[in-house]
Formats: C-alpha cells, structure tokens, sequence
C-alpha cells in the first residue's frame, strides 16, 4: 500500500485480501458495518471470503438511526437479517430512539453529525460484544475524492487534506481505492442485491451536493482528480506530520499550559500558528478564527496580549506565551472582545456564542441572547451551537430561497447603502451562515433557507439584541 494506506483502484475482492494479509496485527474477527447500501454488502461479502480463508470470523453490524421512515426502515432491517442468514454472518442490530439524533443534533453540529457520533459509539460496542479485533467500514473512494473536496472548499489546512484515513484505532476502511462503479460492477458480478438510503437523495445534506454536483464537474474540467487528490493527501501527510512534530517541540516545560518563548520566536511562522492551535483546546480551537490565530503568530510584540477575539486571548508573559479567556468572563457573562491584530490598527467584531446569555463586545458594545415564543428571530431548530456572531467578511453568501447569494447582492436587494452594509452582523454556525441581520440598519433579517423546516418551530426563537456602539466593523476577522 501507498503511504496512505490507500491501495490503487481494483476489484473489491482483491483490495480487502490485501488489505487484510497486510495489517500489522493478526485478525482473528473482525465487524463490518452494514447498512444495506452496496457499499457494505460488497465488502461484507468480500470480507466473509478472505477471512473465512484465514480461518477468521466475521460479524456484522446494522445501526438504526431512526431518522428516516419506519417502512423504510423495517424493510432494511428484513434485507440485512437474510443477507447475514445466507452468508452465516452473526447481525448485531443497533438502534437509536426516535428523536435522539435530532435532540443532540445542535450540540455535535448538526444532524449529519450526530448521526455519526451515534454510529461509531454503536459500532463500538458491537464489536466489543462480539469481541471482534476490527471494525471494517465501506468508505470507497468516491467518498474520499468527496471529503477531500469538501475539506479543500472550506479552507482546511494539511491535518485536512490528509483525506480519510485507512486506519483509525480500530475502526479499518479496505475499499478507499475502490470506486463505486468498481463495487457495483462487483455486487452485478457476484449477484447480490442491495438497498438504498433515502436520504442520500436528498440535496438538504452537503455531501450530496457535493457528490452530485460539484465532483461530476470537476471531474469533467479535470479527468485525473482522484489520482490528483491522492497524491495532494500524501503530501499533506508528510507535511502534518513534520509541522505536528515541531509544533511540539515548541510546548514549555513546567506545570504551566504554554508554549516556550524562546523556541516560538525562531519557529516559522507556519509552526508558530500550528503550536497555537494546541493550546486552545478547551475554546474550541476547530472554530477559531484562522486570521486570530495567525495574527498571533505573526505578532513582534515582546511582552503583553499578541491577539485576542473569539472570547480567547494569546499572551506573552515573561518565557511563556499562553491561551486563555479573554479578560472578564466570569459565571453565566461571556465575553467576546474585538478581534485585534497587535500593532496594526485594525479590527472586526467576532465572538462565540455556545447559549443564551449577555455578551459583551470590545469595551462598549454587547450582545443579549434569549429565547422566545414570538415569531422574532432565528428558529430554534436551524442552527447548532456554538454560533459565531460577527462583522461581514469578503466572499460571505448565504443559502436562500434564490440560490446562494453573496450577502452585498442580498444588501443592495434590501436597499441598504454601502456605507452601513458593515454595520450589519453575520451570525454562523458550523454549517455555515444561518443569518444576516439587516434589519439593525433598515432592512429586514435574511435567515438561511432549510426545506426540512415545517410547521411550528421546535422551542421557539432564538433572539439576538445587539448594541454595537464603539465597535468598530471591518474584513479584519
């Protein structure tokens, strides 16, 4: 295998005998994760094969999320019961209650997910009750080209554009240098039949826009992308691996969290913004502000705060330079001070919101969050927590009911003057921006378009009063 652990494309039957004879730990049982789709029928089939021929055993595993139909869903379960029957596979079967991956939706990040926070921790302790070294999964590599152009759309830095790994503790993924049309041609081959998800029709999740729409083009401009995206993997694995470890090396010795002084001042920049990264952890450091961080990073200063926005703050003291909440914050009152490049003048509005609650921005302005029953506001259910409350950057677009539309068209839509189109917040979660709030300045509030919205929200509005006075609104964040 490459250096990714990712073998080139070939029959599904002789990638999984390669990928087993090569593990660096005997199988002796291993759990393939079987939803139904052809995905996992093909490498459950594969799979029984070779590890039959190891003298290995073979269990299986179906995961009820409970989102989709229950017609649907009973009909699944009917087709992987005899799927297992016949082959003389064991089925473990995994259910979530009605509601439950909905009801942690907003605290993981929306439904997608959750479903997969759910799905793994099944997958898990089927295994451990089967008692099963391995789990296996049917990533293939149509979805590794999808996660690595969805990783290179939003910005992703080398960690990223590392793609899915063929390995992740136990969880083991054979078929990532299969392509679908491989495995279909497969399952035709060997006459099994398969089901499909519903939902992965649906055009509400970002993976099938990007599957139906975005990669087909790509492919058409660029017909050696999946070898193209292998290669940009290796090489982001390479390289994270060499920042990871200098960024390392920067952490000060001590009971202290922090990095040495002396070490990061002769780092380059890009280890620098890397080791600051480690230190915020506890904030969130997957939705801070890139332009912060590498403001910090890129700080001469020799003593006092490099950068601060987002309720985080990055400090020198002395030998050590440190992470920590911005000055303030104390019980149920967050604080979100102004996003500041040290030295240079320059500054943008931008906090993280993970409830309700006071907020306060910079030195004078704030931001009071609360629910309501009244029909103001941003619907409870079409957002997840944390939300990043901010000033308007360059480039940002919103999902309405026109299509995508940059949030200056919808300005100048709304009649408001340039002059005050800065003064209107962004309000984002990890899916993106959920709201622009134009009605500050005379507009009206523009809110993210989500067909899966009916009838009566659930919980209410989530209302944002906003006073933004001596604050000062730029691209800067």
């Amino acid at each position: 295998m490459s250096q990714q652990g990712i073998a080139s494309p070939r029959s599904v039957s002789d990638s999984v005998r390669q990928f087993l004879d090569e593990a660096p730990e005997p199988i002796t049982s291993a759990l393939v994760a079987l939803s139904g789709g052809p995905d996992s029928v093909a490498l459950l089939h594969a799979s029984r094969s070779a590890l039959a021929a190891k003298g290995a055993a073979v269990h299986a595993c179906w995961v009820d999320h409970a989102i989709r139909p229950e017609d649907e869903l009973s009909e699944e379960r009917e087709f992987v019961e005899c799927l297992c029957s016949g082959l003389g596979v064991g089925l473990i079967i995994e259910r979530a209650a009605r509601g439950e991956i909905e009801g942690a939706a907003k605290a993981l990040g929306g439904v997608e997910a959750a479903a997969r926070s759910f799905r793994y921790e099944a997958l898990e302790r089927a295994r451990a009750r089967a008692r099963c070294d391995v789990i296996l999964t049917g990533h293939n590599s149509d979805d590794f080209l999808e996660t690595m152009v969805m990783r290179f759309c939003t910005g992703s830095g080398t960690a990223g554009l590392r793609g899915i790994p063929a390995t992740s503790g136990r969880v083991q993924r054979p078929l990532l240098g299969v392509t679908k049309a491989e495995i279909l041609s497969y399952l035709d081959s060997m006459g099994l039949s398969f089901r499909m998800d519903s939902t992965n029709a649906s055009d509400d999740y970002l993976r099938n826009r990007v599957r139906h729409y975005v990669v087909p083009a790509l492919l058409s401009v660029f017909p050696s992308l999946r070898a193209s995206v292998r290669t940009l993997a290796s090489k982001a694995s390479l390289d994270e691996e060499a920042l990871s470890g200098f960024a390392a090396g920067l952490v000060a010795d001590g009971p202290d969290r922090g990095l040495d002084a002396a070490a990061f001042d002769v780092a380059p920049v890009a280890v620098r913004t890397r080791a600051l990264y480690g230190l915020c952890g506890p904030f969130g450091a997957e939705r801070l502000p890139w332009r912060l961080v590498h403001a910090a990073a890129s700080s001469g200063k020799a003593n006092g705060r490099l950068a601060s926005g987002a309720g985080v703050e990055f400090v020198r003291s002395g030998e050590l330079i440190s992470a920590k909440a911005a000055d303030g914050a104390h019980g149920s009152r967050s604080v979100a001070e102004d996003v500041v490049v040290a030295g240079s003048g320059t500054r943008g509005f931008g906090f993280f919101a993970r409830g309700a609650g006071e907020y306060r921005i910079g030195k004078a302005g704030s931001c009071r969050i609360y629910s309501s029953h009244n029909p103001e506001g941003l619907r409870l259910d079409s957002f997840s927590w944390p939300l990043w409350v901010r000033s308007r950057r360059a480039g940002d677009a919103l999902r309405t009911c026109g299509g995508n539309k940059t949030l200056d068209s919808l300005a100048a839509e709304l009649g408001i003057c340039v002059s005050r189109r800065e003064e209107i917040p962004v309000i984002e979660d990890v899916d993106g921006i959920v709201a622009f709030l134009a009605s500050r300045v005379g507009g009206r509030d523009v809110y993210r378009r989500n067909d899966a919205l009916v009838g009566v929200p659930v919980g209410g509005y989530m209302v944002f009063d906003m006073d933004l006075k001596g604050v000062s609104r730029t691209d800067a964040i």
